[in-house]
């Protein structure tokens, strides 16, 4: 249909507003067709009018004069609506019916895209997706269409799986080379989703400056696109370098609009969540910090669900408030159940993290040698990762671990001082401080009443779960 070409082309740019508005201008009666429906659906779903997005998907799958590559639309849009209520296995399920209609259809573009959805989606909860089955036909799929857009989009979303396992140079490598591959104004949905990346590989590696200039870029295009979704992890994004720099305030307003801009359910709701939990135990309001995780662990219905991303760092920060808490009997219990799920799933930034916790809690319950296997593993792990952030809580984790057996006193005061100088370097310079306050009063202490067990668990506000999430 000659009137919906325009639309068609405009969404292909991924300039979602502008094609809504296209759209808009043609006649009611030409826009109650299946096909001008179809559209209609996809755009509701990009720009985050997700309730009349599922009404609608449900009506026209439940049509029978509806077309094999309409179809495939409906499957796919429904399976994101799935996705953002917090219901993977549904949304895998639909995914995959419509890469099925797709092919039906002989519409190979969107057989390409769905595949790349469902690769994205498995990896969420799946170990090592990247290398299996499921990406040898991704790319089998993306060759046959030889477009370079879907090349492009290929190396970003695979940039964003890198960069949930930890594998950050090999995610930057990925996400240069898709946005090599395309050219200004192809398509700013894949841009403003290439920006985000990026701003959360920053965030990883503590570049505060160049987070802020990625993150407001991709605030932009994901503007101009109308992409909410992406919108949605641009802003929580920009919070999580605020509160890296210390201005908890900011970070709190950006995470709660963040939250509030779409459903208050689902994976990327529950990364928002967390991260607001993780701004209030930086700033010691427990009881707050300990509802937000109460209501992450309400949001995920299913077992796949708590495998996901931000449900594995949500874990996390309930281990540290444990720790803060001083409930270490049950911080040990539940980082060890971090450890399973971060090896299950290769995420090696994770399981770094997480053997540093494990560490500090294993010395406090039976003193500084039951740490020795946690903090060796640990240290295993560091060997070829360029990750400063996870040397800094290495040489946190040696500190503590000491300090919480009332030993040390010059070898744990230097670890911590080193944790502290990384910080500084790193640009957090609120962190750095915190590290320093905590090293001299310990050491102090210790020093003054040797026999005295301390109160560890003060830890650094640093930020390691990000948003790295498509739309």
């Amino acid at each position: 249909m000659d009137e919906l070409l325009k639309t068609q082309s405009l969404i292909s740019q991924g300039r979602f507003k502008a094609a809504d508005a296209e759209l808009n201008t043609l006649p009611s009666f030409k826009t109650r067709t299946l096909q001008a429906e179809t559209l209609r659906l996809e755009l509701l779903e990009r720009l985050g009018r997700y309730s009349e997005a599922e009404t609608l998907a449900r009506r026209l799958l439940s049509s029978k004069s509806l077309s094999a590559d309409q179809k495939g639309v409906g499957h796919f849009c429904l399976g994101l609506l799935l996705w953002e209520k917090g219901q993977p296995e549904a949304a895998t399920d639909h995914f995959r019916a419509s890469i099925d209609a797709s092919r039906d259809a002989g519409d190979s573009r969107r057989t390409a895209w769905t595949q790349l959805r469902l690769l994205v989606s498995v990896s969420g909860h799946s170990p090592s997706p990247a290398s299996g089955r499921l990406l040898q036909e991704v790319r089998q799929s993306i060759l046959r269409l030889g477009d370079p857009v879907v090349s492009a989009g290929l190396h970003i979303f695979l940039g964003e799986i890198e960069a949930k396992r930890g594998l950050l140079a090999m995610a930057r490598r990925h996400t240069a080379l898709g946005q090599s591959l395309l050219r200004e104004g192809d398509n700013i949905w894949l841009d403003a989703l290439s920006e985000n990346t990026l701003t959360a590989l920053a965030i990883l590696q503590f570049d505060v400056v160049s987070g802020l200039k990625h993150a407001r870029r991709a605030i932009d295009l994901a503007q101009e696109s109308g992409a909410a979704a992406i919108l949605r992890a641009a802003y929580a994004n920009l919070g999580n370098l605020h509160y890296l720099k210390g201005d908890y305030r900011a970070a709190e307003e950006l995470l709660e609009q963040s939250y509030e801009l779409l459903s208050p359910s689902g994976e990327h709701a529950n990364g928002s969540l967390d991260s607001l939990a993780r701004t209030h135990l930086a700033q010691g309001a427990w009881e707050k910090a300990s509802s937000l995780l109460d209501r992450i662990e309400t949001n995920i219905s299913t077992p796949t669900g708590r495998l996901l991303y931000s449900s594995r760092y949500a874990l996390l920060t309930r281990v540290e408030l444990l720790m803060k808490q001083q409930q270490w009997v049950e911080a040990l219990a539940r980082a060890e159940e971090l450890l399973t799920i971060a090896r299950q799933l290769g995420d090696r930034s994770l399981e770094a993290l997480t053997y540093a916790r494990c560490a500090e809690a294993a010395a406090v319950l039976s003193g500084a040698k039951a740490s020795i296997g946690f903090l060796d593993t640990l240290a295993t792990l560091l060997l070829g990762d360029n990750s400063p952030s996870h040397i800094a809580h290495y040489e946190m984790a040696i500190g503590a671990s000491l300090l919480a057996t009332a030993g040390g006193s010059t070898v744990d005061g230097h670890n911590l001082a080193r944790a502290a100088s990384i910080y500084s370097t790193l640009g957090c310079g609120r962190a750095a401080r915190k590290v320093g306050q905590y090293a001299a009063q310990k050491v102090d202490h210790l020093r003054a009443v040797h026999s005295t067990r301390f109160r560890v668990g003060d830890r650094v506000p640093v930020r390691r779960s990000v948003c790295v999430q498509p739309a």
